[in-house]
């Protein structure tokens, strides 16, 4: 698929430019390295040919959130590359807690549960009342059910002098 790659010792120290931690130049490499084109990459990742260079120039930056990571690692399992070491060189998560303004992670989830337990509430709340609409149409007040007399029309054109 391409040239061979030198591996090193195990435990050799490896420096690394400040660049290389980046995602797009990491990305371009192992691509290269690989000998896959970005049309193939774009391919099989459903991105554009465009973007998957604007991530390799570093022109368009991932996001660290779970999408950025999604795509990270879709991008090196298209080329065969590890996905792990793809999500990582992205960097830390940003922490939601911290974010200025934000509500506690207490509240929230005091809200959330609450949430729930109040919309559940109310969902089995309108079944039973829409149930009880029915089961009141279908039964009579006096608690028998309703009698429909349909004529017959067989017995009609059997007999049509009664």
């Amino acid at each position: 698929m391409g040239p061979q790659v030198e591996r090193l010792p195990e435990g050799a120290a490896v420096a690394r430019a400040p660049e290389a931690l980046v995602f797009g130049h990491w990305y371009r490499r192992q691509r290269e390295l690989r000998g896959i084109s970005v049309f193939y990459v774009a391919a099989r990742t459903k991105l554009t040919p465009e973007r998957v260079r604007e991530i390799e120039d570093s022109g368009a930056t991932i996001e660290t959130d779970g999408l950025g990571r999604a795509t990270a690692r879709s991008l090196a399992l298209a080329i065969g590359a590890d996905p792990n070491e793809a999500a990582s060189l992205l960097g830390e998560r940003r922490a939601v807690r911290g974010a200025p303004g934000a509500q506690s992670f207490w509240l929230r989830g005091f809200a959330w549960t609450w949430g729930r337990r109040v919309g559940l509430s109310l969902v089995l709340g309108a079944g039973l009342w829409l149930l009880g609409l029915w089961l009141a149409s279908v039964i009579a007040p006096d608690g028998a059910p309703t009698l429909v007399y349909k004529p017959d029309y067989v017995e009609k054109l059997l007999h049509p002098d009664d």
